[in-house]
């Protein structure tokens, strides 16, 4: 799977994930890591940071600074 891939070459990983909307709009989110809960802690807050950044800067979804 995707985890497994992932935790090869990385210390620290956050995977979030989410289904499709149901037909009342709700969607299962789920999230999953490994490694330091600080050091994911730590990667959700930059995650976070950076998708409000982005936001308001219009930056195209993907592209890194």
């Amino acid at each position: 799977m995707v985890n497994k891939k992932i935790a090869e070459k990385k210390s620290c990983y956050v995977l979030i994930t989410c289904e499709a909307p149901n037909e009342k709009g709700q969607m299962n989110v789920e999230m999953s890591y490994e490694g330091d809960i600080d050091l994911a802690a730590l990667l959700v807050d930059h995650a976070q940071s950076y998708f409000y950044e982005a936001r308001e800067e219009e930056v195209p979804f993907g592209k890194t600074n």
